[in-house]
């Protein structure tokens, strides 16, 4: 894995160093290449894009809203703005690819799931790489990679971590408690505990980074609604850039962070609780005990818990990651 940012600056020297439309085109697609051949797929390169533009493009001036060449101008700037915007993209050919492929993803998952037919499910091929990688994110010095790496191993929705929510220490290794959920399924209480991939001090100390790294974004004031429009694509961005690889997909959605950590955690418990067994209501059961499906005043499951833990039904561990569960994650 390739840094990003040291790569974005080594292209943007190149970049500003070009004088014609075909010079400026030609690095495009030698990108395009450079990073296909580290191993990125092209989802990951599309995100990726992304940045390049957002870190490039502010030098220049932005004449034209659409992503086509800009005639008629002899101004520089407004050409390789042009120009960036038009090379800094996957291939449309390979953009339908991705399409294709995930729709019919998509399409497989409802099968199983609403239809009887047996769930393979979505393969995380490397979950070492995976909780490894959201480790690193939370130290990262970007609020965006933090929040990544906290949702990947709590299993929360994005605006609970960036604004509602709270981690308590209850001096369980893999538990925390939990204030501010957002969605309740019956009755006042937000508040519940939850399993953690990694250590929970780890996740408190994750989350008191996030918010002094946050301090100038203003969430706190912001309606609920806002803070998740203003953030989803970004948060996305860095999901797709570091995580997105461990999977057996092309791109993630932030929702897979949620889902990716109920099958882990509930890995986790067949393997220490012997009640359990890997049938689908213990699964349902425990992404609903997990993800707030249920009556939190109660704590009895709801008449609708099963089937709104169904739509986080995705993905399965493969042997490798199970063999790393019960060696790391596991007193």
């Amino acid at each position: 894995m390739i840094d990003i940012s040291k790569r974005i600056a080594t292209f943007k020297s190149m970049i500003i160093s070009a004088r014609t439309k075909n010079q400026i085109d030609r690095l495009c697609k030698s990108e395009y290449e450079y990073l296909e051949n580290k191993g990125y797929a092209p989802s990951t390169i599309r995100s990726f894009f992304t940045q390049y533009r957002k870190e490039i493009l502010p030098r220049y001036k932005q004449t034209s809203q659409k992503y086509g060449w800009i005639n008629g101008t002899n101004d520089e700037s407004s050409i390789k703005s042009g120009v960036m915007i038009r090379g800094l993209r996957v291939p449309i050919a390979i953009q339908a690819q991705i399409k294709k492929k995930t729709k019919e993803a998509v399409n497989q998952n409802k099968i199983a799931l609403f239809k009887g037919s047996k769930f393979e499910g979505v393969t995380i091929n490397d979950l070492h790489r995976y909780i490894r990688t959201s480790q690193l994110l939370i130290k990262s010095d970007k609020w965006q990679n933090v929040a990544v790496g906290l949702m990947a191993l709590t299993g929360r929705r994005p605006t609970e971590i960036l604004k509602t929510a709270i981690f308590t220490d209850i001096g369980e290794k893999y538990q925390l408690h939990f204030e501010g959920q957002l969605k309740k399924k019956q009755g006042s209480k937000t508040d519940y505990n939850i399993t953690t991939i990694v250590p929970s001090d780890y996740i408190i100390k994750g989350l008191n980074r996030l918010r002094k790294l946050a301090r100038q974004k203003n969430w706190q004031s912001m309606d609920n609604g806002k803070v998740n429009s203003s953030t989803s694509k970004t948060l996305a961005t860095s999901a797709n850039n570091y995580l997105v690889q461990c999977l057996e997909i092309d791109q993630m959605e932030i929702k897979d962070l949620r889902k990716a950590y109920a099958e882990i955690t509930f890995q986790r418990e067949l393997m220490t609780n012997p009640t359990k067994s890997d049938s689908k209501s213990d699964r349902m059961n425990w992404y609903a005990k997990q993800l707030g499906h249920f009556d939190l005043e109660t704590n009895e499951p709801t008449k609708d818990s099963e089937s709104s833990s169904a739509h986080y039904e995705k993905f399965r561990l493969n042997e490798q990651g199970k063999a790393y569960i019960k060696a790391n994650l596991i007193d």
